[in-house]
């Protein structure tokens, strides 16, 4: 379980091949509610209970949340890279040397997994 802030981008770098060297400085998204395209470095992060969550730079809405995926797959959810799940709720663009990779949107990153994970409402 995540004690601290766990950033997306490290997590793309460490296990996507084609995002490695990805920072939050290199991964782009928009958000849903007021369409703005930003870096995820831009977002506001912080870290909620065993989250942690990026929310839009104008405050609209979380747009990525890294979380504890736990024993049991969340279909709909979120992407699982070893222990750790990124909840997107828009397509993400990570940009690195060898291009660009996109990670598809999560249709129910804002849902609660758990007892212990918080649903974020928007």
């Amino acid at each position: 379980m995540p004690k601290t802030l766990t950033k997306a981008g490290d997590i793309l770098s460490a296990h996507v091949a084609e995002a490695a060297g990805a920072t939050d400085a290199t991964v782009t998204t928009t958000c849903p509610s007021c369409g703005t395209r930003q870096k995820l470095s831009e977002a506001s992060v912080a870290h909620e209970g065993t989250d942690t969550v990026y929310t839009c730079v104008k405050k609209c809405q979380p747009i990525l949340i890294v979380s504890d995926p736990q024993r049991i797959e969340l279909p709909g959810r979120g992407h699982r890279y070893a222990s750790l799940m990124i909840r997107n709720v828009a397509e993400l663009e990570v940009s690195s040397g060898r291009g660009t990779v996109k990670v598809a949107a999560s249709p129910a990153a804002l849902e609660a997994i758990s007892g212990r994970t918080l649903k974020y409402r928007i």
